[in-house]
């Protein structure tokens, strides 16, 4: 099975670093993974091509809001893959999430589906009931299929620069593999996101039940990228 590695860019790839940064990260992808790059949309023209990654974008929107992409255009873009839920817009309501999933699947884009807690959740031993919500309501009326990747990406882990021990990653993502083969009976593959680098992705490769990783700040350093690519079993 493909190992996943999904390069969110946010907003740090500048103008000066477009032309070369597909190029150069081209030849540093194995057969043996999916590399999936999300860069800014006002970016992603430079991305489309011949390249051994996919293009993915960083957010889907379902009504013609002005300075939102909706699904049509993203397709219209070759864009295969989408973001939707992730910690820094998790503001955005439930029922908004279910919109944006069903947005993209209308559109033959997979959606990338960030769930996880909050400290204060994981402090009150809450994990499980709110990855179970989550997966209740972000999936409401949607018959899930294998073409949706879920992100295991736990609030705490993103605001505090703290990564979970392997053994509470572990618990999580297995967790919501049987959420999903008990409601669809669909083996789905769930990645990891919080805080990884070339340093510690060895430790997290160490997870049997990780997919993949969500990359975010470190996704546009070209060199940490390849090592970490590399490094990658």
């Amino acid at each position: 099975m493909k190992r996943v590695v999904v390069l969110n860019h946010k907003s740090y790839l500048k103008h000066n670093d477009i032309k070369s940064y597909p190029i150069e990260i081209n030849d540093y992808i194995r057969s043996d993974q999916t590399v999936i790059i999300c860069p800014s949309s006002l970016y992603i023209p430079y991305f489309k091509g011949k390249y051994n990654f996919k293009l993915g974008s960083q957010n889907i929107e379902y009504e013609n809001i002005t300075g939102e992409i909706t699904g049509s255009v993203l397709k219209s873009m070759e864009v295969r893959y989408t973001l939707i839920g992730t910690n820094d817009r998790k503001n955005t309501k439930e029922e908004n999430i279910n919109k944006k999933i069903k947005e993209a699947l209308n559109n033959n884009i997979r959606p990338i589906v960030v769930v996880g807690e909050t400290y204060y959740e994981k402090e009150l031993k809450k994990t499980a009931n709110v990855i179970n919500q989550q997966i209740n309501d972000y999936f409401k009326g949607i018959d899930v299929k294998q073409d949706i990747i879920i992100c295991y990406s736990p609030n705490w882990s993103y605001t505090g620069k703290q990564i979970p021990t392997n053994e509470y990653i572990s618990e999580a993502v297995e967790l919501i593999k049987n959420i999903i083969k008990r409601k669809y009976n669909e083996n789905i593959k769930v990645i990891y996101g919080g805080n990884i680098t070339f340093n510690n992705v060895k430790e997290l490769d160490k997870i049997k039940a990780i997919d993949g990783y969500l990359i975010g700040k470190i996704s546009t350093n070209i060199n940490e990228i390849k090592k970490l690519l590399n490094t990658m079993e």
